[in-house]
């Protein structure tokens, strides 16, 4: 059933005329007549209004909800719309010609008919198919336009259902606190209920997976908004909460996500490792020429947050490991004059050989500006049976050597 004929249903059921509709809907009988011939679609505040008029829910009147009874059949009316095509497209019957006597001439004048009548015929056939094709494209762009328009429609209700569904009337969090040394961020947070009922408390969490669920109490204050300071730790993946308690009930709304705070805060350090080699292809090589390139960046940061400073990298080894054993390591000079360090350094090579799928990992000790320090990962390489090699290794499973 089309959007119009619910209509048309619900208002002969409720024993209304199209005028006596359109006088309680503040609107045009000419309206109704459209919006029941499905030549126009009601507006959303008349769906609201007949929803209401007639008793029904905003699904069943635009037919989002499938009743019991559905079938894929044709309904009785198109059925009787089907016939009346097919009558209207079908040739008119053609009398039987009446015998006629004469000699070739009339015979040819008769073939000659026919050929002109079945041309004409043709032809007719041809308009009509192209006045059916018209047609049809008439009717498909009708029923597009009057499905995109009941399609906006149903997500609007749906928009205003969910908005109705909401608890919060505003909410609001920022983060006004950084302590990169001890790993801690803090946040501002604020929730209002839609409904508020005497004794409401208000409980705000911050949870992560990479830490337990940190709640604190929310204080009330005026126009019945809680608000509460969280400090929680500073990690990816962050996501924050409030739950109201009326006293028998808890209903938890989620405020926002944090999904890279800890990233955001972090140095960007790239690094090459390069390496020729000497020896024959059945035994060891052994290392000619090490050398390692090495930048970093740092990250664009939360300015206007308190505790907050630009992150830059203090003081840096860079440390060379053969599998598990570390042989090499030197320290990265001048590597805190620049927000944006870049380094070349030759590694000494005398001595460190690598037998078929030996590693060689090189790795970067680092301390930064907020105090934190951690060693990672620049690149290596298998050794190959080429003379010069730069090549990245892939990322090791399982811990690496300085985990150990």
């Amino acid at each position: 059933m089309t959007l119009g004929e619910q209509i048309q249903s619900l208002r002969k059921t409720a024993g209304l005329s199209q005028e006596e509709l359109g006088d309680k809907l503040g609107v045009a009988r000419q309206s109704v007549s459209k919006w029941e011939s499905d030549t126009t679609v009601p507006e959303l505040d008349k769906l609201i209004a007949m929803s209401r008029l007639f008793g029904v829910s905003m699904g069943a009147l635009l037919n989002l909800e499938e009743p019991e009874d559905s079938t894929e059949e044709l309904t009785q009316r198109e059925l009787t719309a089907v016939e009346e095509i097919a009558k209207r497209l079908a040739p008119p019957a053609q009398p039987a010609p009446p015998k006629r006597r004469g000699g070739r001439m009339a015979a040819g004048a008769a073939a000659a008919a026919v050929v002109i009548a079945g041309l004409l015929f043709v032809g007719r056939i041809s308009r009509m198919q192209t006045q059916l094709d018209q047609l049809q494209g008439r009717v498909a762009g009708i029923n597009s336009d009057i499905s995109g328009q009941i399609s906006s429609l149903a997500g609007q209700v749906r928009s205003i259902l969910e908005e109705q569904d909401q608890p919060l009337a505003r909410s609001d969090y920022q983060i006004i606190e950084m302590d990169l040394a001890g790993g801690t961020v803090t946040f501002q947070l604020s929730a209002t209920p839609k409904e508020y009922h005497e004794g409401m408390t208000a409980v705000f969490s911050a949870a992560g997976t990479e830490f337990k669920t940190v709640s604190v109490p929310g204080e009330e204050e005026g126009g019945h908004t809680f608000s509460a300071r969280l400090t929680c730790p500073l990690k990816d993946g962050i996501s924050l909460s409030v739950g109201f308690n009326d006293g028998q009930t808890t209903l938890t709304r989620l405020l926002g996500q944090e999904w890279s705070l800890e990233s955001d805060t972090q140095v960007e350090v790239v690094g090459h490792l390069n390496w020729s080699a000497s020896g024959g292809p059945d035994g060891p090589r052994r290392l000619t020429a090490l050398s390692l390139r090495a930048s970093y960046v740092s990250p664009p940061g939360y300015k206007d947050v308190s505790g907050y400073q630009n992150v830059t990298i203090t003081e840096a080894t860079f440390r060379l490991w053969k599998g598990d054993s570390l042989i090499w390591s030197a320290p990265w000079e001048d590597v805190d004059k620049s927000q944006l360090a870049s380094v070349e350094m030759e590694i000494p090579a005398d001595g460190i050989t690598l037998e078929d799928g030996e590693k060689l990992l090189l790795s970067l000790l680092y301390t930064d500006s907020g105090g934190r320090t951690q060693e990672v990962e620049l690149n290596g390489g298998d050794f190959k049976d080429d003379s010069a090699v730069s090549q990245a290794a892939p990322r090791q499973n399982g811990p690496y050597p300085w985990e150990k």
